[in-house]
């Protein structure tokens, strides 16, 4: 429990795998900020909800969102990061509509996942929550990040011609079959 860098305050819900501060880190990020005058300077890490967006835009943080997947993901750029990739977009926001309670049980969902049992920690944990692919990573067993891939997958429906998103229930890409 805790507020962020926007002020609002964060709560993991009752999760016992999940600090607040790692809620904080993904939803709004974390800033460098000038001692002399205590304003942000930059995006040092995290920052993958839309109050970071917010942040950014009240920060004057130049950025850019270049693709907008039909999922609600945003991938772009920050210019004022520490990691080179980040300024070439390789960053991501989870979509406007998600909450932190969204990011929660997305996080939750992802380290119950079969394949994820046995990670190792600080590797990152990949799976699919509501059509979004997301990344977890944990530290002695607690997640310390929450985030969207940005190369969200696509899954072909047999016999069809478009492109559907998986969804809960499904976490692979099948291939089309003509």
């Amino acid at each position: 429990m805790g507020s962020g860098e926007s002020g609002a305050y964060y709560t993991s819900g009752g999760s016992t795998i999940i600090h607040h501060e790692a809620i904080i880190h993904a939803f709004d990020g974390n800033f460098t900020h000038n001692p002399r005058t205590g304003k942000a300077q930059r995006l040092r890490s995290g920052g993958h909800g839309q109050s970071s967006l917010d942040l950014l835009q009240r920060y004057g943080i130049q950025h850019h969102i270049s693709k907008t997947y039909p999922n609600g993901v945003r991938v772009g750029s920050i210019e004022k990061t520490n990691y080179s990739r980040k300024r070439e977009t390789g960053h991501a926001w989870f979509p406007s509509t998600w909450t932190t309670r969204d990011m929660v049980r997305a996080a939750e969902h992802v380290m119950q996942l079969k394949k994820n049992r046995y990670v190792p920690d600080g590797a990152t944990m990949w799976g699919t929550w509501r059509g979004v692919r997301i990344g977890v990573k944990r530290r002695k067993g607690i997640v310390v990040s929450i985030f969207p891939d940005t190369h969200q997958l696509k899954q072909w429906i047999q016999g069809e011609h478009h492109v559907r998103y998986p969804t809960v229930e499904t976490d692979y890409c099948q291939a089309r079959i003509n």
